[in-house]
C-alpha cells in the first residue's frame, strides 16, 4: 500500500460521518443566518457591522471545529483515564456560579451568575 493510499484510508469517512456532517453544517448554516437576521439592527444601532455578531459566532464556530477535530483524533482510552478528572473540574466549575462567596469569580451579569471570569467561560456548556 502506498502512503498515499495509508493516508486517505486512515482519513476517509464512513456514509453515516459524511451525512452528520453534512447535517451539521446545514444546521451551523441556518443558525448564522438567523443570528444575522436576530441582530444586525442591534449590532448597527451600537455603531457596529451588521454582520459583527455573526461574524463572532463565526469565529467560534471555526475554533470548536479545530478543536473537535484534534479530541476526534484522540484515542478513546486517554479520554477514558480523563473522564473523572474533567467530570470534578466541571462539577467545581458549576458550584463556583452558585456558592455565594464566589461573587469575584462569577458576577452577576445582566440578572444571572452563569459566567465564570465575566462573560468568558460558562460551565454548563
Amino acid at each position: 500500500m502506498t502512503s498515499v493510499a495509508i493516508a486517505h484510508e486512515r482519513w476517509a469517512m464512513s456514509a453515516e460521518a459524511r451525512a452528520l456532517v453534512l447535517v451539521t453544517s446545514v444546521l451551523v448554516a441556518f443558525g448564522l443566518a438567523t443570528l444575522y437576521s436576530a441582530s444586525a439592527l442591534v449590532a448597527q444601532q451600537e455603531g457596529l457591522a451588521s454582520w459583527h455578531f455573526a461574524a463572532r459566532q463565526a469565529m467560534g464556530i471555526v475554533v470548536g471545529a479545530i478543536l473537535f477535530a484534534v479530541a476526534a483524533k484522540i484515542d478513546a482510552e486517554q479520554w477514558q483515564r480523563l473522564a473523572w478528572p474533567l467530570m470534578f473540574a466541571t462539577i467545581a466549575l458549576m458550584l463556583i456560579t452558585v456558592l455565594p462567596f464566589t461573587e469575584r469569580i462569577a458576577p452577576t451579569v445582566h440578572g444571572s451568575r452563569r459566567f465564570v471570569l465575566g462573560t468568558s467561560l460558562q460551565p454548563s456548556e
